[in-house]
């Protein structure tokens, strides 16, 4: 922590302290280099208004050093809020730019992201300092016991014994390959299923996965070349990841072989990405969080003044009939008079209809920000949901040129549910489905599933669009992962579909439809009056 102001930095320790870290404070640009440089830290909170070295100049000569290079800095000012200064940290490599005051929620939950993405990398590189503490251990086994092979025949039987004895108990794969890729011994081909087949005479590059068939070989032939110990990782048909290291082994009296290491490296690499999904996922539910709170206040104001209009309607509307009969027809604001008993109500009506459910969705969002539950559940109608989520994408329907056909019978049993809830699931639905359909001749199907699992209802929303591969549909829940980037999809909307109905105790499914396009799948519990949920229907 570097600012010039003692009490700043007293302020920040004071939110910080419950933390578990070492908090080290500076209190002026040269002090923090020569700490930053001196020691090993997860984050800097850096103030960017310092007398003589500035925050800017200070990240500045960090970058320049390869061991401060790459510490996250969060810029905190209370004088440079301005656009250029903010864009001047970011393209400086800062990670965030937080203005002061200080909102004490927000920096404790940044700091605490990048205290635990420090902790995860110090495990994994302490784990990869002792795998490769072990790997050069066995290295340098089988380089004895390949110097004594050369020796005589009965030491090269010795040491071959020991050294298959050593290779049957490694928990790694362990592969050794002649200069034409075949395999002249493998350890314990049972250990990954993609090689429980391989044996002495195949070609180890037909067991590897086609997409990443090219980079073994080439790590392959850079060993043979030069005896280079690369490693490269590839992914594997069951959704793993392996670590393939080479290491050439021989020579003079020996013919040299090519010696390959693979481990399984899935739960690394699943740790790795969890920890970039939390960070992202925190920086959501902030972002969701100030969202609700700036909509909130304009939208309060929206309903009052509403319910202001109508009492001004009543009150002036005799005024305006009297106005009618001496004078004769008028309009106003382009509506005949004679049509404004009617209009005016239904007007005054949309707006407080939406402003309330403006007032809902925020509610929804407040909600999400906090992790909470679905909220109140009651019997939800299906073919009231789809109608209101159709009415609020009436725009982009007739954007797309497409028909939306719903087919919901009477007959459909009602479901438990939330309607905004569901409203905003089925408008993410539909609204991918248009983006999925061909410039003409576009469909959006909306119908009962076939089969419903027992006590449960389901609905269809499919489109006869793009279509998307069962692995996009096997990640289309997936936070962040989306197939529209180019067109500034953010991959959240799946993503919050599935866990709105996961709260409503409900699911959602994919899969794709025979002759192109995909067919998405709404299910939620069956409503049962008198089992504790309210009687009022949605």
């Amino acid at each position: 922590m570097v600012d010039d102001r003692p009490e700043n930095l007293l302020s920040i320790v004071t939110i910080l302290e419950d933390l578990d870290a070492d908090l080290v404070t500076a209190s002026n640009g040269q002090e923090a280099l020569e700490l930053i440089l001196d020691g090993d830290f997860a984050v800097v909170l850096l103030d960017a208004h310092m007398p003589e070295i500035d925050g800017f100049e200070v990240v500045h000569l960090m970058s320049g050093v390869q061991s401060t290079r790459k510490i996250p800095i969060i810029f905190i000012s209370a004088i440079h809020k301005d656009e250029r200064h903010v864009f001047e940290g970011y393209n400086l490599g800062a990670v965030d730019y937080l203005f002061k005051p200080i909102e004490p929620d927000i920096l404790r939950g940044k700091v605490t992201v990048f205290l635990d993405l420090f902790r995860q990398r110090e495990i994994i590189r302490q784990q990869a300092a002792e795998l490769k503490r072990v790997n050069e251990e066995m290295e340098r086994r089988v380089a004895e016991r390949t110097h004594e092979l050369s020796e005589a025949e009965k030491a090269r039987r010795q040491s071959e014994d020991a050294m298959r004895s050593l290779f049957v108990h490694s928990p790694d794969l362990i592969v050794s390959l002649d200069f034409d890729g075949e395999v002249r011994f493998v350890n314990r081909p049972e250990s990954l299923a993609q090689f429980s087949h391989l044996k002495v005479g195949d070609q180890f590059a037909n067991a590897v996965q086609s997409s990443s068939r090219s980079r073994f070989l080439r790590g392959f032939r850079r060993a043979i070349l030069g005896g280079d110990r690369s490693a490269i990782s590839i992914a594997m048909e069951n959704e793993r990841w392996l670590q393939i290291r080479f290491s050439r082994i021989g020579g003079q009296n020996q013919e040299p072989v090519i010696l390959v290491f693979a481990t399984d490296v899935t739960e690394v690499r699943a740790l790795q990405l969890q920890a970039m999904r939390n960070a992202h996922l925190v920086t959501v539910g902030i972002l969701a969080a100030s969202i609700a709170h700036e909509v909130n206040n304009p939208n309060n104001a929206i309903g009052f003044n509403a319910n202001l209009l109508r009492n001004i309607s009543r009150d002036a509307m005799p005024i305006l009939h009297q106005v009618a009969r001496e004078q004769g027809p008028f309009e106003l604001g382009g509506i005949p008079f004679e049509e404004m008993d009617e209009t005016v109500p239904r007007l005054i009506g949309d707006i407080e209809k939406n402003a309330q459910r403006i007032k809902e969705i925020v509610s929804n969002l407040k909600r999400m920000a906090r992790n909470e539950g679905s909220g109140q559940r009651t019997a939800v109608n299906f073919q009231h949901v789809v109608d209101a989520s159709c009415a609020i994408l009436d725009n982009a329907i007739r954007k797309h040129s497409a028909q939306v056909a719903i087919n919901l019978p009477d007959s459909l049993p009602l479901a438990l549910g939330n309607q905004v809830q569901l409203e905003q699931v089925f408008i993410n639905l539909i609204l991918n489905a248009l983006q999925a359909l061909p410039t003409s001749g576009g469909e959006v199907r909306v119908y009962p599933a076939e089969r419903s699992p027992s006590g449960r209802v389901g609905v269809v929303v499919e489109d006869n669009g793009c279509g998307m591969t069962r692995e996009q549909l096997r990640l289309a829940m997936e936070p962040f992962y989306t197939t529209r980037q180019e067109s500034g999809g953010t991959g959240l909307g799946l993503s919050i579909c599935h866990k709105l109905l996961t709260d409503l105790d409900g699911d959602l499914e994919f899969s794709p439809r025979p002759h192109g396009g995909v067919r998405a799948t709404v299910i939620l519990p069956q409503y049962e009056p008198g089992l504790g949920a309210p009687d009022d229907v949605i």
